[in-house]
């Protein structure tokens, strides 16, 4: 496409042309996202500290399971649901809708409605997670993967999260610029999955159980949709927006993203139950045929980020806020890739059963969900404050320990699998040899556990260190700013 006709429409990089009537200011768009946003930054990152924590200690145990025998709520069957979702649902589900809520108003040019109601219920929501980690840890836990937390905290969260999401869209309902980037498409989308497969879930296994073969199919079902149209739509928001900004260009191809966005709708649902898994045939067949035909949207996305880079790829490498997309949209393709490989070379069964998904899993939530979103919050948070062209500190070195830690946590469970499936085949070899083979693995593994650790520990220090500086910004009237305009299209 050419860029010189596309530009107005596709790159949310600002411009300096008004053309009609003035609308509002960014300071007064970063002004009424403020409290709630840096709220659930700073909560975010406070889960994404517990989670990696415990995390570390899951890791740990995986190779030395006497480290903390004695305490039975950190036992592995506890401690590793309770670090995954602390993950899934503190972090990465807390800070996507706190960018996906900052880019209704960027984009749509709008104030961010009922700021102090939001507010409630982003406390809400982080009250539903704790009530959730705490009753994995105390034995509550369903045993549904991704939905470990038991019906009482659940129940708070989707309160909580029905409020964000009413006036996210009420937000969006009252935006001025009605041409619709590519970016507030995922948004949208999101916010009305989300309560789709939440409630289902609860609905059929929590609240009142369906039966049988039926549990295995939705709790399947569920987890795999709860990545697809939850986590990745509000990651690739944030990734088609930052990126063309980084870039100083406009997005490459409009309709590159409407195709991959219908493919992601179409086939992202389809997934979550394996080869080999207790159900009719069919079912699996559908769902690795989802798997292999939703690996064209992951190719829609990284064709058209790579071409919207190409030509720029070393300057944008040297800003280390950038580093955090190029990262995360590549993990994104590899695992889009392994996933579709392993059905297509008939390996997904003895995947299954192996530490092999676990680490696909993992090099999905720290390599592509993680990099992205912590590359979000280290972009948008000095917009909140006075200090915009301020950096928080140690960026670069935060980049490098999620970075080398998500890779050092995925890899070696990945290729450790692999290994693992192998001599489980053999029948020559007793099952106590075949799990010293995975140990090595597994001690890599914590390594890189550990890396994620103190890089979510900066992560910490950087968020409510500009959360300070943006508080005491209250007191100090704002600069002007670049004003919004009707037409332009380029003033987010």
């Amino acid at each position: 496409m050419n860029s010189t006709v596309t530009t107005d429409t596709l790159s949310p990089a600002p411009a300096a042309v008004e053309t009609r009537e003035t609308i509002v200011t960014t300071a007064e768009v970063d002004r009424s996202s403020r409290a709630p946003v840096l709220l659930m930054f700073v909560l975010a990152a406070v889960w994404f500290w517990v989670g990696s924590l415990l995390g570390m200690v899951a890791s740990i145990k995986m190779h030395a399971p006497d480290f903390l025998s004695d305490v039975s709520w950190l036992t592995y069957g506890r401690v590793r649901p309770a670090a995954t979702n602390a993950v899934v649902f503190g972090f990465a589900s807390q800070a996507g809708m706190a960018v996906a809520l900052w880019l209704v108003a960027r984009l749509g040019r709008n104030l961010v409605q009922g700021a102090l109601f939001i507010v409630v219920a982003v406390l809400a929501w982080n009250v539903g997670v704790a009530l959730g980690v705490g009753g994995v840890l105390m034995g509550d836990g369903t045993g549904y993967e991704c939905f470990e937390f038991p019906g009482y905290s659940s129940a708070v969260l989707l309160v909580g999260y029905l409020i964000i999401g009413a006036f996210t869209l009420i937000t969006f309902h009252g935006r001025t610029e009605r041409r619709l980037y590519p970016s507030m498409w995922y948004v949208m989308a999101a916010l009305c999955w989300f309560p789709w497969v939440y409630a289902t879930v609860q609905l059929l296994l929590i609240f009142s159980s369906v039966r049988g073969v039926l549990q295995i199919i939705v709790a399947g079902w569920a987890g795999h949709n709860l990545m697809s149209l939850w986590l990745a739509p509000l990651v690739l928001a944030a990734a088609y927006y930052f990126m063309p900004k980084a870039a100083n260009k406009p997005l490459h191809s409009r309709a590159l993203a409407v195709f991959g966005f219908w493919l992601l709708a179409i086939f992202g649902a389809y997934g979550g139950i394996p080869a080999g898994t207790p159900v009719p045939r069919w079912v699996a067949a559908v769902s690795d045929a989802g798997l292999v035909l939703g690996v064209t949207a992951v190719l829609a996305f990284a064709t058209n980020v790579h071409l919207t880079l190409q030509g720029v790829y070393a300057r944008v490498w040297s800003d280390s806020g950038a580093k955090f997309f190029i990262a995360g949209c590549g993990a994104y393709l590899v695992v889009g890739l392994i996933r579709a490989i392993s059905v297509i070379a008939s390996i997904g069964h003895p995947g299954a059963l192996t530490i092999t998904s676990m680490g696909t899993s993992q090099l999905f939530l720290l390599g592509f969900v993680s990099l992205v979103l912590v590359g979000a919050i280290y972009s948008i948070s000095p917009q909140l404050s006075d200090r915009r062209s301020e950096r928080p500190s140690f960026v670069g070195l935060n980049f490098w320990l999620a970075g080398l830690g998500a890779i050092l946590v995925s890899m070696p469970l990945i290729i450790g699998g692999f290994v693992q499936g192998q001599a489980l085949d053999n029948p020559a070899l007793n099952f106590i040899d075949v799990v010293r083979k995975t140990v090595p693995f597994m001690g890599i593994a914590t390594l890189g556990s550990l890396l994620v650790l103190v890089g979510a520990t900066v992560l910490l220090v950087n968020v409510c260190r500009f959360s300070y500086l943006s508080w005491c910004s209250c007191c100090i009237s704002e600069k002007p700013s670049t004003r919004f305009v009707k037409i332009s299209g380029r003033g987010a």
